[in-house]
């Protein structure tokens, strides 16, 4: 009867054993982004919403879902077939832009349980938290960015005239006027100020307004 060398049979062994390490490897969570946006369309419309991003040691394309959890309230998202983003020689992120609270509330603050679930079934947790003034929920346009005591970044995103965003940073000195945004931005048609807070835990969008011709 033939037989292996032991030291064959010792490195399919050695083999086996690492592939089903690695297959059986717990995910850990590498990094938690969340932030509050709050959407003034108007004074008399506010929109608050959560986005949420992270990643884990896995690689992206093998996660399931997420879930978000307010320890406080029990208020709880699960998230299916989240948005993936991944760069060349990186894990990548897993989230979602637009998680809102039911009956029209408003993001609570707090403490928060991430929840992720791969495709095989495992699963790992972290916590993140949530602060931003309460204030904000009754703020008018007028009030900004004076509410914000200096503790902010002035963001512009600028869009065509497909109101499709083509491009968002922080504002530049020669934006004096919208005429001066359009010079450098000639395909710009609507503009927006972001008031994003020091720390990045919530931004401020002030209602779109249009970029004319005339400036």
């Amino acid at each position: 009867m033939f037989r292996f060398p032991l030291a064959v049979i010792f490195s399919i062994s050695f083999f086996l054993f690492l592939f089903i390490s690695c297959a059986n490897e717990v995910p850990e969570f590498t990094e938690v982004s969340s932030i509050v946006i709050f959407d003034y369309e108007s004074d008399d419309s506010l929109n608050v919403r959560m986005s949420i991003f992270a990643s884990t040691t896995e690689d992206v394309e093998r996660t399931l879902s997420f879930s978000a959890f307010h320890i406080e309230t029990g208020l709880d998202w699960e998230v299916y077939s989240p948005t993936k983003i991944k760069n060349e020689g990186e894990s990548g992120y897993f989230g979602y832009t637009n998680l809102v609270a039911p009956g029209g509330e408003f993001i609570p603050t707090g403490n928060y349980l991430l929840t992720y679930k791969d495709l095989q079934g495992k699963s790992t947790e972290a916590n993140f938290f949530i602060e931003y003034p309460q204030e904000l929920l009754n703020a008018r346009i007028i009030d900004f960015p004076g509410i914000l005591n200096g503790l902010y970044k002035e963001y512009y995103a600028l869009y065509d005239k497909e109101k499709k965003l083509i491009y968002y940073s922080e504002k530049k000195s020669e934006w004096t006027s919208p005429k001066e945004i359009r010079h450098t931005n000639p395909l710009a048609s609507y503009y927006r100020i972001c008031y994003l807070s020091i720390d990045n835990a919530f931004v401020c969008l002030m209602p779109l307004k249009q970029i004319y011709k005339d400036g």
